[in-house]
């Protein structure tokens, strides 16, 4: 028997889609960046329906993550860290935002780091984040929204979560994709 660990190594592929769905104009802003240390930051930011000012909200959280992405040199030390601290910057340039255009712009949102073969994650609202192997889902996060509650209190399938008349009217579908292929390496 070999004294040889067997490691494995998680090749992470991403996918970023957004889609307008029933709205006049995207409010969708979606990035993301690759740090010199080789992790990955995605974020999807979605104005939140009805509010006004969705547009700029998202481009004002998206900004706040390059800002930050700026200050860290493109590398993330602490990725739960981060993401708290991004968190905090982008309430506060949406709320500043809002308070310059006069309109009180919201967004949902779901950002992803991807560091050393684990990854961290947070999200407000219904975007979701996707974590495939092949055409598997692993995981995904669970929506802030009405038809997540519909569906957890079994009132609805999960297939009919997509379809269902209080999601196609709130807002199109938003989400980040990350998928691993595992590959063995002595």
């Amino acid at each position: 028997m070999s004294d040889q660990l067997l490691r494995t190594k998680l090749a992470c592929q991403v996918a970023l889609c957004s889609k307008v769905g029933q709205r006049k104009a995207q409010e969708d802003r979606v990035s993301h960046w690759v740090g010199k240390d080789d992790s990955r930051l995605l974020i999807l930011c979605d104005g939140a329906g009805g509010h006004g000012g969705g547009a700029e909200a998202a481009a004002a959280a998206i900004d706040a993550a390059e800002k930050l992405w700026e200050k860290s040199n493109e590398m993330i030390e602490d990725a739960p860290d981060f993401l708290r601290s991004w968190v905090k910057a982008a309430h506060k340039a949406v709320n500043e935002a809002g308070d310059g255009s006069g309109q009180k712009g919201r967004a949902v949102v779901v950002a992803a780091v991807v560091k050393e073969h684990v990854a961290y994650w947070v999200h407000a609202g219904d975007c979701r984040l996707y974590h495939l192997r092949g055409s598997e889902i692993l995981k995904r996060t669970r929506d802030d929204s009405v038809v997540q509650v519909l569906y957890e209190r079994g009132d609805i399938a999960e297939e009919e979560m997509g379809s269902h008349l209080d999601q196609i009217h709130q807002k199109a579908y938003s989400f980040l994709i990350f998928s691993t292929r595992q590959s063995s390496t002595h």
